[in-house]
């Protein structure tokens, strides 16, 4: 599992890479990104959502889904805290406390557990998107605007939030969409990753060296986002062992870890540029991040592995 894991996120490396060359090359500017994350997150992410509902209708499937949900929710109510606790011992600006507590879910798990596992398993995915962007609009936007009220109505109006409720009622009702219109959202959902990389590369093309690594508190921040937040994760899977409760339960626990192994949030670069909270620095850590990744996202599910077939 481990090794297949490594595969993909080199191949997502590859097209971070080709996002790196056009801009480089002088085919796209920095700036075009705007247009292409938002065509991303109001398009392509919301359609590889509804992608993932679109399968048969099971009381298993179900029941999977209520696990993936409790144990992400079980995980972030320890990376959370862990997150804002470093905040306060070190003067984290809102950048660093939410790029160290939120996890890109969305753009990298999926096109990852479809990959890696196949189609049928993405639906699992939709616990950990729905609990993190319920507390980063909750909780994480709140570092950037100084608000503390939950805003339900841009909250519940997200494209992902909507495309999850429509997609878990044709799930649950046991509503097929045309055979047409299904391949049409299964293709437009199987870009987001190569977008989302390609994004993440353009980025990096308009930054030199110097400015990636300029402020060096982005070690210790990728480290704890990418080691010690995983760490914490697969501890909280391994006492709670909810796979116990279903026959794939060790399968579903592994999407949820995978899902708070990934760099940060994207929602988290959208909101530095929204609130002009230190953008540039937001970036470098996604990017930084991103390519810490193909190392510690193997290891850490290696590690998850052993330890789940220890005896209890």
């Amino acid at each position: 599992m481990a090794f297949i894991l490594i595969r993909k996120i080199a191949e997502l490396l590859c097209y971070l890479a080709m996002g790196f060359l056009l801009v480089r090359l002088h085919v796209l500017r920095k700036e075009d990104t705007a247009v292409i994350t938002k065509l991303s997150v109001n398009l392509i992410m919301p359609f590889s959502i509804l992608a993932a509902f679109l399968v048969p209708y099971s009381t298993e499937v179900m029941k999977g889904i209520g696990a993936a949900f409790l144990a992400y929710a079980l995980i972030k109510a320890v990376v959370l805290p862990a997150s804002s606790l470093y905040g306060k011992l070190t003067g984290g600006s809102a950048v660093e406390v939410t790029s160290i507590g939120y996890s890109n879910v969305g753009n990298l798990v999926l096109p990852i557990v479809g990959s890696v596992l196949g189609q049928e398993w993405m639906v699992y995915v939709a616990g950990a998107i729905i609990v993190n962007n319920a507390l980063f609009w909750m909780h994480g936007i709140a570092y950037f605007s100084g608000e503390r009220k939950f805003n339900a109505k841009k909250y519940f109006l997200n494209m992902n939030i909507l495309c999850i409720m429509v997609g878990f009622l044709l799930f649950t009702l046991r509503i097929s969409l045309p055979d047409i219109v299904q391949t049409a959202v299964r293709s437009v959902g199987n870009m987001i990753g190569p977008v989302s990389m390609l994004i993440t590369g353009m980025i990096l093309g308009g930054m030199t060296f110097r400015e990636v690594f300029a402020n060096k508190r982005i070690f210790p921040v990728t480290g704890m986002r990418m080691i010690v937040m995983p760490l914490l994760a697969i501890l909280v899977l391994r006492l709670t062992r909810l796979d116990r409760l279903l026959s794939n339960g060790e399968t579903v626990l592994l999407i949820v870890l995978l899902s708070e192994l990934t760099p940060p949030a994207n929602v988290v670069n959208q909101s530095a540029v929204l609130y002009d909270r230190e953008p540039e620095y937001a970036s470098a850590i996604q990017v930084f991040s991103t390519l810490v990744s193909i190392v510690t996202m193997p290891l850490m599910v290696l590690v998850f592995q052993t330890l789940m077939e220890m005896p209890h």
